[in-house]
Order: C-alpha cells, then sequence, then structure tokens
C-alpha cells in the first residue's frame, strides 16, 4: 500500500512539472502562422509599407497602403483574419477595429489602410486570426509611420523670436502668382523667427525665402540653423525669386531642437519667409499623447 502511494505521488509531481506549452505541445494543438507578404517590386502594387505622408497631393499613393499577409495552419481558405489599428501617438491609444479580410487562395488575404488627414501618428497594426479547427489563435504585429505636414506657424516661439515679427501673409517677393504664400512671415534686418517643434516627431522642414518687393534695399542675406548647425544660407535680391531646401538639406534636422530662420542683412531689408512647415510624427485632429 505504501509503495502504491509513493508511486502516485511521484505521479503528481511529474504531472505538475509539465507547462501549459509543453501541454499543448503533447495534445498536438498548434497554432496558425501569420505572415506579412514582401513589398513587390516595379510597377507592383505596393503593400504594407512602413511610411505614409497623408500631404502628399501630387502621389496620393503615398497617402495609403494596402496590408497584405498570409496564413498557414489546415485549411483557411474562406476563412477571415480580424485587423485592428492603434495610433500610438495619441493620448487615448484607442484599438480600432479596421475590418476584416477573408482568407484567398494560398493563404493570402489584403486590406487597404488610408488613414485620415489630421491623424498621424505610428499606428499598430494587428492581424489576428481567430482559433478553431484545431488550432491556437495567433496575432501578427507590425508598425506604419504616418507623417503630415503641419505649418510652422503652430510652433513660432514669439518669446525666442525678435520682438515685433509680424505675418506678412501674400506679401509677394514677385510678380509671378507662386511667389506669395498664404503663410507669410516679414523679417526686417537683424531679425530671427524661431519655431520649436519638439516632441513632434518631425523629419523633414521646408520653407521659401525671398525679398519683399516692398523692401527699402535691393537685398537681403539669410541663415537657417538650429542650435550648432547650420542648413541653409544665402542672399537674395528683390525680383530674384525665392529660394528652398533641397530634399536633402531639409531632412538633415534634429526633431528636438528649435528651427531659426534670420535676416541677416542691411536693417533696411525686408526678407518674406513663406510657408514655413514640417513633416511631423504628431496628430493635430485628435488628443496626442504628451510630449
Amino acid at each position: 500500500m505504501r509503495k502504491t502511494l509513493v508511486l502516485l505521488i511521484a505521479s503528481v509531481v511529474v504531472l505538475g512539472l509539465v507547462s501549459p506549452a509543453e501541454a499543448a505541445k503533447k495534445s498536438g494543438k498548434k497554432s496558425f502562422s501569420v505572415s506579412l507578404s514582401p513589398k513587390p517590386t516595379g510597377t507592383q502594387k505596393k503593400y504594407n509599407d512602413t511610411s505614409l505622408d497623408l500631404s502628399s497631393r501630387h502621389a496620393p499613393v503615398n497617402t495609403r497602403t494596402t496590408i497584405r499577409g498570409k496564413v498557414k495552419g489546415g485549411k483557411v481558405k474562406g476563412k477571415k483574419v480580424a485587423i485592428y489599428v492603434t495610433n500610438m501617438n495619441t493620448q487615448a491609444r484607442k484599438r480600432t477595429f479596421l475590418g476584416s479580410a477573408k482568407i484567398g487562395k494560398g493563404g493570402y488575404f489584403t486590406k487597404r489602410f488610408a488613414p485620415s488627414k489630421g491623424h498621424a501618428g505610428r499606428y499598430k497594426i494587428q492581424i489576428v486570426k481567430k482559433a478553431g479547427s484545431g488550432r491556437r489563435a495567433k496575432t501578427k504585429t507590425f508598425y506604419i509611420r504616418v507623417y503630415e505636414w503641419v505649418s510652422l506657424s503652430r510652433f513660432y516661439d514669439a518669446a525666442a523670436s525678435t520682438p515685433g515679427l509680424a505675418r506678412a501673409d501674400k506679401e509677394p517677393v514677385g510678380s509671378r502668382t507662386n511667389e506669395r504664400w498664404s503663410v507669410s512671415y516679414a523679417l526686417p534686418g537683424a531679425s530671427t523667427a524661431v519655431f520649436n517643434p519638439a516632441g513632434y516627431g518631425c523629419v523633414r522642414f521646408n520653407l521659401k525665402l525671398g525679398v519683399s518687393t516692398a523692401s527699402r534695399v535691393d537685398a537681403a542675406a539669410y541663415t537657417v540653423a538650429q542650435p550648432g548647425r547650420l542648413l541653409m544660407a544665402g542672399t537674395k535680391t528683390r525680383g530674384g525669386g525665392f529660394d528652398e531646401p533641397s530634399r536633402a538639406t531639409s531632412e538633415r534636422i534634429d526633431p528636438n531642437l528649435p528651427l531659426t530662420v534670420s535676416n541677416v542683412g542691411d536693417p533696411g531689408s525686408r526678407l518674406i519667409l513663406g510657408l514655413p512647415k514640417m513633416a511631423c510624427l504628431r496628430p493635430y485632429k485628435v488628443a496626442p499623447a504628451p510630449r
């Protein structure tokens, strides 16, 4: 009797050492496999883009992508996956159901993702294949960064700028229609405008600089900089058009440093700073996460 009791206790101890994962493995219950399809090349449609630009007017394809993946694990054709999105750069971080996608031939599925303007951010994408057919559920997670051009007027730092700087919207630097801008600042000689986008995850800037047709002198010298780094410098003449950064220059910014634009020319000069903006990751139509 004692020998039987010892054997029973040993059996209980052995069973207690088996982990849930091992137990599931022994039972033969496997999970589904969910993977992303690689991005095609050439003229094929792009899938699972990791970076989108909501401000793209001339190439709207950059404002959306197609989530495409593959499910393995038994007979999955005709089944569905559920897709959820969460903007991690919002204060709420609300998980939203994007929709379901039917699994087709070969286990492939697709679902379009097109975030709304003003809703930039880092989106967590979750693809969920629920349990069934003797298999455990599986979730595939990846991220898509969504940028949007934001006017630097949102980041204007009046306290750090030269006192008395004024907006000069639509003030021309030439006779052509593209030489006047809806958001502009007038910078007299020896003045500086400061913009502080820290916390917005900005990756690129753009602006236009030209001498106002109302300037009392014919030329103005300018600099565009961040603390410890010069981004642009030059001289413009009245009627000589405008300068703007190259793509390489525009991507040299440090997102956590203020941007300064200065007229370092004659005190009588009048430099127009037009359409200053940055491509940022922080949304502005919903409550953003704290900076």
